[in-house]
């Protein structure tokens, strides 16, 4: 997975996180020491987060890459870690 890709896939879930209820922008903001509007314009695809800012919320929102990996991705990574 690419840094693009990456990206995505944590708007995604951040998405579906306020999609449910769980989380808005503002309680995000709150957490992650970012402006709402940064939030926002990075929720509609207008801006692009620094690896910081990604930094940021994945420990914000205790998450880790490995969450936003693809399901076969994730299950390739468990079988190489019991590999070794």
């Amino acid at each position: 997975m690419n840094l693009a890709q990456l990206h995505e896939r944590l708007r995604l879930e951040i998405a579906r996180r306020i999609d449910r209820g769980l989380l808005t922008g503002t309680v995000l903001a709150r957490q992650t020491g970012l402006q709402s509007s940064h939030i926002s314009n990075f929720l509609h695809r207008k801006r692009k987060l620094s690896l910081a800012a990604i930094d940021r919320i994945l420990a914000a929102q205790m998450l880790s890459i490995e969450d936003l990996l693809p399901a076969r991705h994730a299950r390739a990574a468990e079988a190489s870690s019991f590999e070794s």
